[in-house]
C-alpha cells in the first residue's frame, strides 16, 4: 500500500482522480479487487497523519470520489 503523504502529494498534485487511482491500483493493489482497493486508501487518508491541513480540500474530494467507487 502506498503511504499517506505520497498519496496525498498524488492527490495534491492531479487534475484527474483517475490519473491517481489506476496507477496506485495497479501498482499495490496485490490482486484485490478495485473497491477493495479504494475502500483501503479511503481508510488510509482517513488517519489524517500527513499533514491534512496542506491537503485537506483535494484529499477531501478525493474521499468523496472514493466513496463513489465502493
Amino acid at each position: 500500500m502506498i503511504s499517506p503523504f505520497n498519496l496525498a502529494d498524488k492527490i495534491q498534485n492531479s487534475e484527474d482522480f483517475k490519473q491517481v487511482l489506476w496507477p496506485n491500483y495497479l501498482e499495490h493493489s496485490n490482486g484485490i479487487s478495485m473497491r477493495e482497493y479504494a475502500d483501503r486508501e479511503k481508510k488510509l487518508l482517513s488517519m489524517g497523519n500527513y499533514g491534512v491541513e496542506e491537503f485537506h480540500l483535494k484529499v477531501t474530494e478525493y474521499i468523496d470520489f472514493l466513496d463513489i467507487i465502493i
